[in-house]
């Protein structure tokens, strides 16, 4: 009942429990142990579980399932990663699938500890057994009609927290995303076990409920790294009516306000750090009757739906304070909160920037250096050349230094660019975020311009730069594209399973950070 959004049993849940107990049988058998070895006894409960839902999914047709194998087949046009698939059907069960499944829950489980090998011949093994039991009983499954019923949605509905409800339970609860849920909790637990001040023990309550809400409306899950709006649209399909405004859902959004005016309909909230003014519907937010205008700040989270602000989360208000509102303007994390406003000149900007860098470093994109000295140094004279390729005027100059005190920027932020190692590092100029810095890899990158190039150097941690979070996708592809890089599964032979399937894997290793954004603030 753990991956259903009811809980009281239906008719057809002791049907497929008694499924489960077979699926179970076959998992604590000898001939699975080479899997089920990692696992404890309560997550191989939940194993035999997730693999039947994957069952009752095609049977009930209720689509999570389809959702994923036809975005798959819309990114790299096959249905499934890894698998050659000589004979496939996308609305029946199939061999792969559970093979595929059951790759994903160990490598879910195991996410920070263990890489699996997708062709292993014990998954395949495992995965035969369990699908014969499914293609025993695929002729007389019972159809989830309750769970179906959920999932469904009025074509007309425009309450964006009757949407929310819906996605919650896809993106944390249902079998293909629970695993969310388990990361969910224990970032809460992590929170509680951080609480050190007499503020985030008052308010922790809200503290956790918005690590909840932004599991479900702006973290990307392993699949794609697709968020939960984005499968929620693809469950309902193509032709459901919300499918666009679902896939239009902005991300949740905190920040400082100040509270300016009310009228019938919006609440409207200018934002401390770029002056951004909000509407934010009624139809989400009471006023409280002490909120006063041009003197209430608050702290609030919005999201975006239908074209309407909507309140989502927790809020805190405060009196106007001239010390927060100059703290909030001089924050770059605040004033990128809505990035996407000047998303087009920030990426001509990245274009400035990036030819600049080219120019500066003999037309390549990477620069090896030895030690934080160098980076620094290079760091350094790669902004001074870009500056000095603006030619700007003393006039312009003013006028910058004019614009910059008229919006309030009047403290310099501290410091954030030094870096200390004795470890060499490159510089890679990334178009679509920026500058990146990436230390301990110069000896294995076989580069024409990189002179700590040592091919005796074994390639042991090269796959910790697919996984680390640290490193961007592009980055990866970069290297991919330019260099000879020994990029396999541990075990893999030389059939290029990961290569072939690098961009799944990215996804799925890189969640967080797969999208490169735009990382400078126009002022």
């Amino acid at each position: 009942m753990l991956f259903h959004p009811y809980d009281k049993p239906q008719r057809s849940d002791y049907y497929y429990f008694d499924l489960c107990k077979k699926v179970h049988k076959i998992l604590i058998s000898d001939e699975s142990e080479e899997i089920t070895k990692y696992l404890s006894e309560e997550e191989i409960n939940l194993f035999s579980c997730f693999l039947v839902c994957y069952f009752e999914d095609i049977i009930s047709e209720t689509s999570i399932w389809q959702s994923f194998t036809g975005q798959h087949m819309k990114l790299y046009q096959k249905y499934l990663p890894f698998y050659q698939l000589d004979e496939y059907f996308h609305d029946e069960i199939n061999f792969e699938d559970v093979c595929f499944l059951i790759w994903y829950y160990l490598s879910n489980t195991f996410y920070d500890e263990k890489i699996f090998l997708p062709e292993a011949i014990h998954i395949k093994l495992l995965g035969l057994s369990i699908f014969e039991i499914f293609d025993k009983e695929y002729e007389y499954a019972p159809e989830n009609n309750n769970l179906k019923e959920f999932i469904n949605i009025p074509d007309n509905e425009d309450d964006y927290y009757a949407v929310r409800l819906k996605t919650e339970w896809l993106v944390l609860d249902s079998y293909l995303f629970h695993f969310n849920r388990k990361n969910c909790e224990l970032e809460k637990i992590d929170f509680i076990e951080s609480i050190d001040d007499e503020d985030s023990i008052r308010n922790y309550e809200s503290y956790l409920y918005n690590i909840n809400d932004s599991y479900i409306i702006n973290k990307t899950t392993s699949l794609l790294a697709l968020k939960g709006k984005d499968w929620y649209a693809h469950v309902l399909g193509e032709n459901h009516k919300l499918f666009n405004d679902l896939l239009n859902i902005g991300n949740r959004k905190t920040g400082h306000f100040l509270y300016l005016k009310q009228d019938n309909n919006y609440i409207y909230l200018q934002h401390l750090a770029t002056d951004k003014i909000i509407d934010l519907t009624k139809k989400s937010f009471d006023l409280p009757s002490d909120f006063s205008e041009k003197e209430t700040m608050v702290l609030i989270s919005i999201v975006k739906w239908k074209n309407e602000w909507w309140f989502s989360g927790t809020y805190a208000s405060f009196e106007y304070s001239a010390d927060l509102l100059l703290d909030e303007k001089n924050s770059f994390k605040s004033r990128m909160l809505f990035y996407e406003d000047n998303f087009d000149k920030q990426l001509e900007n990245l274009k400035l920037q990036y030819e600049s860098f080219l120019r500066f470093n003999n037309n390549q994109p990477i620069a090896f250096l030895k030690n934080s000295d160098e980076i620094n140094d290079f760091m350094y004279n790669s902004v001074t050349f870009f500056n000095q390729s603006l030619n700007l005027s003393e006039k312009e100059l003013k006028k910058a230094k004019q614009r910059v005190k008229k919006k309030g920027y009047l403290k310099e932020e501290p410091d954030q660019g030094i870096l200390k190692t004795d470890s060499g590092g490159l510089v890679f100029f990334n178009k679509n975020s920026g500058i990146e810095i990436i230390v301990g890899f110069n000896e294995i990158i076989p580069a024409p311009n990189n002179t700590f190039y040592n091919k005796k150097i074994p390639q042991d941690n090269i796959l910790n730069l697919l996984i680390s979070n640290q490193y961007s996708s592009d980055f990866i592809k970069y290297l991919v594209e330019n260099y000879d890089l020994d990029f396999k599964f541990p075990g893999e032979s030389d059939n290029k399973v990961l290569l072939n399937n690098l961009d799944f894997m990215l996804r799925f290793w890189k969640k967080d950070h797969y999208y490169s954004k735009p990382e400078i603030s126009i002022i």
